[in-house]
């Protein structure tokens, strides 16, 4: 079942960050009337409204466990990347089933770290997974990325019923592009050395070098994802 095919009138996109996931749906889905993208980050709320003109696109500061929206007032609640940074997953999956029509979808597109990857693939994860350290020493909830089983199971055991499940990978063309990997190694770097001034722990600092070395050798290329297409159980 492709997006495109789904009848999505009015959208809200959780945990929108700048709004990435919103262009992706507006050009996948004409029909879409309204999305309103929500997320606890005021820097990114800013930002994501000035890179969008569409009248039909606004954005809201909101909490994904307590929206302030009615029972039932939405035909579609997107999650894109983000169950890995709800320390509330049942309580976000709860809320998102209230305000759902009772026909709406509830859609979720997430990294997972599933073996048999890539080893520009498994660059990303391990450099995901070592950000996410970083923001629990940094007191910021953030777990490691998911299997695509355990993605599928907590959306059908918390209210949905999935309809549509895809995996799919996006390698790229040049995994060992110098400009992406130097780029990523700069962002590296940068927070090894915020990391080294909160006395993060050596082993973690030295995480971040054996990663650098793997994206020398091995290249970048984006982790597989899994898109879900569910409704309410």
């Amino acid at each position: 079942m492709e997006l495109s095919k789904l009848k999505l009138i009015n959208v809200i996109d959780i945990a929108t960050g700048v709004g990435q996931f919103i262009h992706y749906l507006l050009e996948e889905n004409t029909g879409i009337e309204s999305i309103i993208g929500v997320d606890t980050c005021q820097r990114s709320i800013e930002q994501a409204e000035k890179s969008f003109s569409d009248p039909r696109v606004t954005f809201a500061i909101a909490n994904a466990v307590s929206l302030e929206y009615a029972d039932e007032s939405f035909s579609g609640v997107t999650i894109n990347n983000s169950l890995h940074h709800f320390e509330d997953i049942k309580g976000v999956l709860s809320e998102s089933k209230r305000v759902l029509l009772p026909n709406g979808y509830l859609i979720v597109n997430e990294m997972c770290n599933d073996e048999g990857q890539s080893l520009a693939q498994q660059s990303h994860i391990k450099i995901h997974h070592w950000f996410a350290e970083l923001d629990t020493l940094m007191k910021r909830y953030h777990d490691y990325t998911y299997s695509t089983k355990k993605i599928s199971h907590l959306i059908s055991n918390n209210g949905f019923k999935i309809i549509h499940q895809e995996i799919y990978d996006s390698e790229i063309a040049n995994p060992k592009d110098i400009n992406l990997i130097e780029n990523y190694i700069k962002t590296i770097i940068a927070m090894q050395k915020r990391a080294e001034a909160n006395n993060a722990p050596i082993a973690f600092l030295e995480q971040a070098d054996k990663i650098i070395e793997d994206l020398k050798q091995y290249g970048f290329s984006p982790a597989r994802n899994i898109l879900i297409i569910a409704q309410k159980a």
